[in-house]
């Protein structure tokens, strides 16, 4: 399915987001033109609804780490795949071994 057609987010707005978003011209919130824009920890919901893939390129900081976790792979759709390409450090190991065996 062409890209156009399945939604795709991307966690982190960084020079490898804005890569990322300009490979797949996606939508998604820094003000960016023809694209929807989503900031902070209360908008993670909305903005993980309805995507068929998640891609994880947030800098490792304080407010990062641990991200993706149980309530991130939670508010994901079944089936929806997360591209981890940030630093080891965001993944909460437990909690996505967790998921793949609860199917």
């Amino acid at each position: 399915m062409p890209t156009e057609r399945r939604p795709v987010g991307i966690l982190g707005l960084g020079v490898l987001g804005l890569a990322a978003l300009e490979a797949l011209r996606s939508r998604g919130r820094r003000n960016l033109d023809g694209m929807r824009c989503f900031a902070g920890q209360e908008e993670l919901p909305a903005f993980l609804t309805d995507l068929d893939v998640a891609a994880c390129l947030l800098p490792l900081t304080a407010e990062t780490g641990g991200m993706p976790d149980a309530a991130l792979f939670g508010a994901l759709a079944r089936g929806a795949c997360l591209v981890n390409a940030g630093r080891g450090g965001h993944l909460v190991e437990a909690d996505l071994l967790a998921v793949l065996e609860a199917g």
